[in-house]
């Protein structure tokens, strides 16, 4: 089974010097000065001028934005944050969380610092609260875009997450979006 943020995250401290060739304080202080106060705007900092990968740039601006404590360390609160001034969502959320497991049954549902991610290995879906409205972002590259399958507008997750399903109601849970989570688990790979 795939490593989880926080196990990710966990390892990557642990290993930090050896991977980066610096502490945490170096590189938070350089987070510091550097202006930056974004999540893509610090991980694209760290990838372009001291190129670090994609992974360890965006713990490192997780981290960063997150008091210099690790960003991962309880998923709860990562939720909680998403939540926060959206409680009024938070049913409908619960509702699409065991929705889209009926749907994938290997599903790993993942808090991350800006975004909930839906995985099996390879991320296919993900959530961005809003404050009237859940993004429902899913790897359908092939699809064309439509009045209900729009152009993915998510913070957080890679590319392939090209499609996005606003969910404003429970009756939007149906075979048709059952029908496009599944195809997008099994384009997760491509």
């Amino acid at each position: 089974m795939a490593k989880t943020a926080q196990e990710y995250e966990k390892s990557f401290l642990d290993n930090i010097v050896t991977l980066t060739g610096h502490n945490l304080k170096h590189w938070l202080d350089l987070a510091q000065s550097s202006g930056l106060s974004k999540t893509m705007e610090l991980t694209n900092y760290f990838k372009q001028t001291h190129k670090l990968n994609h992974a360890h740039s965006s713990i490192l601006a997780g981290i960063y934005l997150n008091g210099g404590k690790a960003a991962f360390a309880n998923t709860d609160d990562l939720l909680n944050k998403q939540l926060s001034g959206k409680e009024h969502l938070k049913p409908l959320y619960e509702k699409l969380i065991h929705f889209i497991q009926a749907a994938v049954k290997e599903t790993q549902v993942i808090p991350k610092v800006t975004y909930i991610s839906f995985t099996d290995k390879k991320e296919f879906a993900a959530i961005n609260i809003k404050k009237d409205e859940i993004r429902l972002g899913l790897a359908l590259k092939n699809e064309p875009f439509t009045d209900e399958l729009l152009k993915a507008k998510i913070s957080g997750p890679m590319a392939h997450i090209s499609h996005m399903v606003i969910v404003t109601e429970a009756k939007q849970l149906n075979s048709g979006l059952s029908k496009l989570i599944k195809q997008s688990f099994i384009n997760r790979n491509n």
